[in-house]
């Protein structure tokens, strides 16, 4: 009986030991991905850059529905296609000044994230799920904020930009 205690005490603490190396940093996603782990405050970044990125494919998609389909021209307003791609180049630019260590940058950045959340709440009311865009524009954009967020919320990033400054 001692014996197997022992043994699963073992096991318990090479859980705990993996479960603290795949949390310490913000790279375990992006090891996966480039093979070598990052901070958390570049993955925030990193995420921050490729959700400006969905902002304006997005934004480039509605203008080029708005411009073919007659019938979702008249149904969405005329300012949707510029504001998606003005709110993505926007938001690439402050995530390139807060690489370079504008801490006013980062606070954007955070602000933008939380306004892009705020946004799939209305954006998405009275829709009928019709279409496949209405099926992967919640997750795809909001599981991007929310990994920003989360990112954004660890004590790391937040040490990391302390020492950059």
């Amino acid at each position: 009986m001692g014996k197997h205690a022992w043994r699963a005490l073992t096991l318990s603490q090479i859980k705990m030991e993996h479960l603290k190396y795949y949390c310490k940093g913000g790279g375990i996603m992006f090891k996966l991905l480039i093979g070598t782990e990052i901070s958390s405050l570049r993955s925030a970044l990193i995420l921050s850059h490729v959700g400006g990125l969905m902002l304006v494919f997005m934004g480039s998609m509605a203008w080029y529905v708005k411009l073919n389909c007659p019938e979702v021209a008249l149904s969405t307003p005329d300012f949707v296609p510029y504001m998606l791609i003005t709110a993505g180049a926007l938001r690439i630019l402050f995530t390139i000044v807060a690489g370079k260590g504008y801490k006013i940058a980062f606070y954007i950045v955070i602000l933008l994230s939380i306004l892009k959340l705020i946004e799939l709440i209305p954006a998405n009311m009275g829709n009928d799920f019709n279409h496949i865009s209405d099926f992967f524009y919640i997750p795809l954009t909001g599981g991007i904020e929310i990994a920003l967020l989360w990112f954004v919320s660890r004590k790391s990033t937040w040490n990391e930009l302390k020492e950059s400054a």
